[in-house]
This record gives structure tokens, C-alpha cells and sequence, in this order.
């Protein structure tokens, strides 16, 4: 009984690595096209803040796509029973947040 029940979970688990695999390819994708829009929009000189704000959207998801990875590996640690893990990823998500927060000066 227990070994059906492990092998849910592994298949779960490999469930969930799968999406966060896609996560971060389009994720990446997204945020490249976002930046290189943004930079030939400045580049061609059609709008300054267009393209200011399109490449900063795409940072912005280059920046958030890892920030997915932990957040699905906080999920498998906990589903897995693994606190130390799962405190490790909480506490790198809380010092990207604190950082994220802190970083806003202006």
C-alpha cells in the first residue's frame, strides 16, 4: 500500500517538474522577445516610454521565472514530507521578496 502510494507521489512530483520545465522555457522566451521588442522600439527611436516599459516588463519576467522553480520546488519538498527543503526554499523566496521590497528606493 505504501509503494502505490510513493509511486502517486513520484509521478506527482514528476508531474509538477515537467510543468515548471515548460514554465521556464516559456518563460524565457517570453521575457527575451519583451526585452529585444523593447530594445528595437528604443533603437528605432518610435517610443521612449514603450519601449522603456516593454523592456522593463521583460526583465521582470526574467527576473520572476526562477523565482517559479523555487516555488514549485517549495511545494515538492513539503508534498514530500522534506522540511528542511522546504524551509530552505521558503527562506530563499522570503530574502527575493525582502530584497525585491527593500530594493525600491525611488
Amino acid at each position: 500500500m505504501e509503494t502505490t502510494r510513493g509511486r502517486r507521489l513520484d509521478e506527482q512530483v514528476e508531474q509538477v517538474e515537467l510543468a515548471v520545465s515548460k514554465l521556464l522555457r516559456l518563460g524565457t522566451f517570453l521575457a527575451a522577445a519583451q526585452i529585444g521588442a523593447g530594445l528595437v522600439l528604443l533603437l528605432v527611436g518610435v517610443s521612449e516610454v514603450l519601449g522603456t516599459t516593454i523592456l522593463t516588463t521583460g526583465l521582470i519576467t526574467l527576473v520572476c521565472t526562477p523565482l517559479m522553480r523555487v516555488t514549485a520546488a517549495l511545494w515538492i519538498y513539503l508534498k514530500l514530507g522534506d522540511r528542511v527543503y522546504a524551509v530552505i526554499s521558503f527562506i530563499v523566496l522570503m530574502v527575493v521578496f525582502a530584497g525585491m521590497l527593500l530594493g525600491q528606493t525611488h
